[in-house]
């Protein structure tokens, strides 16, 4: 299992999730999580299966254009700092107008919070915005 936050993006070098298949993406809105279960097959007989949990979600994003064809298989990932979303969320964390009691809870926003970001081989993009992701590797099937 491999768990990364804000210190710890550059963990992000040890999941090597390019050419794993997303099939689904499951939203749980009550606990503010994204499931992602991957799979990738290594050989006829072997398949590995992993699941990107990511945790206190507050904004995510999937895009079904097929840009570039058909295809459920990572092509891309990558973190960043995602200001421009970071911006407009602490702005409406200190607005009366807009405010909001899950982003009220955190100090800055900016300093606990990245975006994680999929390029597909369709290229399609995940984007979600939380505060850590895990990766859980299941046992080879």
């Amino acid at each position: 299992m491999i768990v990364i936050d804000k210190k710890t993006q550059t963990n992000i070098s040890y999941m090597n999730i390019h050419d794993w298949q997303i099939r689904q993406v499951i939203c749980n809105y009550d606990d503010y999580k994204v499931i992602i279960p991957i799979s990738k097959i290594v050989s006829k007989n072997q398949q590995l299966e992993a699941k990107l949990i990511f945790e206190e979600v507050i904004y995510n994003e999937i895009s079904y254009y097929e840009l570039w064809g058909s295809g459920n298989y990572i092509s891309h990932c990558d973190m960043d700092d995602n200001s421009e979303l970071i911006n407009k969320l602490e702005k409406y964390k200190d607005d009366e107008q807009f405010w909001c009691s899950r982003l009220a809870n955190y100090t800055s926003i900016s300093d606990e919070f990245f975006s994680f970001n999929i390029t597909l081989n369709s290229g399609d993009t995940i984007k979600i915005l939380a505060r850590k992701v895990i990766w859980d590797m299941d046992k080879s099937i």
